[in-house]
């Protein structure tokens, strides 16, 4: 069992040998510290970090990440924005939203628009690390 909240459609229990992951957030510190916690996760690289809905965009172009994590809120906009249109036009791209918004009304949205996870950032940060570890192969 997994020990985060989980949405959506059950993801695939597949393992990545090089898992890609780009982190959408608004806030520089919670960035580099997402980073710098990531980086210590065997078989995982952090390909970008970005900090509104355009530079996500552009990031998501241009460095191909297998997993975004997301924040719903964005210096220009809503996160929900990045994960419609990316799952529009990339739908093997997985997202994580972790977020401080976590009222329902926001995790049905997302589970709605293809969200693979929807963490809580006060209540659920130490399952990131877990859920992540989990999807990286431990070869």
């Amino acid at each position: 069992m997994w020990p985060i909240t989980h949405i959506g459609d059950e993801i695939s229990r597949s393992k990545w040998n090089n898992l890609k992951v780009l982190i959408v957030d608004d806030s520089p510190g919670l960035r580099l510290r997402l980073a710098d916690m990531l980086k210590t996760v065997a078989g995982l690289t952090v390909v970008g970090l970005a900090h509104g809905v355009a530079d996500a965009y552009r990031a998501i172009h241009e460095l191909s990440p297998n997993l975004v994590v997301l924040d719903l809120q964005l210096s220009d906009g809503n996160g929900i924005e990045v994960l419609q249109a990316t799952k529009r036009v990339n739908p093997s791209i997985r997202f994580v939203i972790f977020t401080n918004q976590s009222d329902s009304q926001y995790r049905q949205r997302c589970a709605e628009l293809g969200a693979d996870y929807f963490l809580c950032k006060s209540t659920e940060a130490k399952s990131l690390l877990m859920l992540i570890e989990g999807l990286v192969s431990k070869q």
